[in-house]
């Protein structure tokens, strides 16, 4: 599944509920549907390709830890 007009909020809502039930496949599509477009932001913010790889996966990683807090 890819971030475009054929993802919905119902899609993305499911997949948060199978990601916080423990199902890793569905984290792996919110990465799919996100990692794109959180690395341009980031990369636009620090201006640096590395920086912004290294802030993306920290985020991701910070999400994975806490996707049960997410609501």
């Amino acid at each position: 599944m890819n971030c475009n007009s054929k993802t919905n909020a119902v899609d993305i809502e499911r997949i948060v509920k199978s990601s916080q039930a423990g199902i890793r496949e569905a984290f792996d599509e919110l990465v799919v549907l996100y990692q794109r477009r959180a690395m341009q932001v980031a990369v636009r913010i620090l201006g640096d390709a590395d920086e912004a790889a290294e802030a993306v996966q920290n985020g991701f990683v910070k999400v994975y830890l806490n996707i049960d807090k997410l609501k």
